[in-house]
């Protein structure tokens, strides 16, 4: 079975959402056999969301104001290009104003 752990660690409840940074548990025999961190592309302040609130941290990222590490880190890249760029911002602008 599945276990899913915010990042601060506590379980998953039914009615929250599943966020960037995340780690999703795989559970064999009552042991963990393999965990994951999860990635929701645009949620880069990982509360489940892509919204503004995103847009306002990517735009530090890429000012250099803000360093993000680990999942944060691959939300940031909207377009999935591997690089952090204007490019994410703009797609992602392009994103929440549809």
């Amino acid at each position: 079975f599945l276990r899913i752990y915010k990042a601060d660690g506590t379980e998953l409840a039914d009615t929250d959402l599943v966020s960037t940074g995340c780690t999703v548990n795989v559970v064999v025999n009552g042991n963990v056999s393999i965990s994951y961190d999860l990635v929701v592309s645009g949620d880069i302040n990982g509360d489940g969301s892509v919204s503004a609130a995103d847009y306002v941290v990517q735009k530090k990222v890429i000012k250099g104001d803000t360093i993000l590490e680990g999942a944060f880190a691959i939300a940031v890249d909207f377009n999935c290009d591997d690089v952090n760029s204007s490019l994410d911002y703009i797609a992602l602008c392009a994103a929440l104003s549809n």
